[in-house]
């Protein structure tokens, strides 16, 4: 009885347990944290431009293209395409890992490659794109079809490349059509 009414007993019993709730709401802030540079770092691109980027995407998926033609998917090929500035949209699922959309996003802003979230993937556009599960996959610059390792001479290849430019903008103005 003596121990019970001293003051250092008295404290012991307002420290309180934790309630069980207590736990998971590190776990939504950590969510939140997540969600929030998500929005802040895929989305940098306008919402119009984010629109004619998911319009020319569906064009391609839609035309029935295939990865490795038009389609580059996971996360090393996509990474080898924008290393090698062949890559004209990375898209990323919005499920993916936190790191990897890190990665992904330093490297394309450095490129000046504009990037995406996209929805997870249902199962029939996955069907069409031929891909068992994909985190990220990025579409190739129509010029991107191994045509530069022909030998040309360097006036020819100025040239060309203002060609290529021409065709490629028609191309993508076709698609915005579509």
């Amino acid at each position: 009885l003596l121990i019970m009414n001293t003051p250092n007993a008295n404290r012991i019993h307002t420290f309180k347990r934790q309630p069980v709730h207590s736990a998971s709401t590190g776990k939504k802030a950590a969510v939140v944290n997540v969600s929030k540079w998500k929005r802040t770092h895929l989305n940098a691109v306008s919402l119009e431009e984010k629109q004619d980027i998911e319009t020319k995407v569906k064009a391609v998926i839609n035309a029935r293209a295939k990865v490795g033609n038009d389609i580059v998917a996971g996360f090393n090929s996509v990474m080898r395409l924008i290393q090698s500035d062949k890559a004209a949209v990375v898209c990323v699922a919005q499920d993916g890992l936190q790191s990897m959309l890190k990665v992904l996003v330093e490297a394309t802003q450095a490129r000046g490659i504009p990037t995406i979230t996209i929805p997870k993937l249902n199962q029939s556009m996955r069907s069409i794109m031929s891909l068992r599960s994909v985190s990220c996959f990025a579409l190739k610059k129509p010029d991107a079809d191994g045509e530069e390792d022909e030998p040309i001479d360097t006036v020819e290849q100025t040239s060309d490349n203002e060609v290529d430019r021409h065709h490629t903008s028609a191309i993508v103005d076709d698609l915005r059509e579509y």
